[in-house]
């Protein structure tokens, strides 16, 4: 494994986290607004 492609995959699982925390803060939101 070169250096490139562990910094790659390493920026792409970051980039990945970050997809999903986003979505998971989305979902929480809409619910919590539903609720009201």
């Amino acid at each position: 494994m070169t250096p490139a492609t562990k910094y790659r995959v390493r920026y792409m699982s970051i980039y990945i986290g970050l997809v999903l925390l986003v979505a998971l803060i989305i979902t929480v939101g809409s619910l919590v607004v539903a609720s009201w």
